[in-house]
């Protein structure tokens, strides 16, 4: 399965894909490092994404910003 991430500065739209169909969708706020530290993104994907992806095997995150 991979993880796609399209990523901006307000919102990060991730989809979980397995052979061509979405799995799973969920919406975190922007990761733009400009505007948020390093822990607080961590902090926020650990509390809001990954509890969503968890149970899946990714095999690869694909992350376009």
């Amino acid at each position: 399965m991979i993880l796609l991430a399209d990523g901006g500065s307000t919102s990060v739209e991730w989809c979980l894909i397995d052979k061509g169909t979405r799995v799973i969708q969920v919406f975190t706020k922007g990761a733009n490092p400009f505007f948020r530290t390093r822990e607080d993104i961590g902090e926020e994907l650990a509390r809001d994404l990954k509890p969503s992806v968890d149970r899946y095997k990714v095999d690869s995150v694909l992350f376009f910003g």
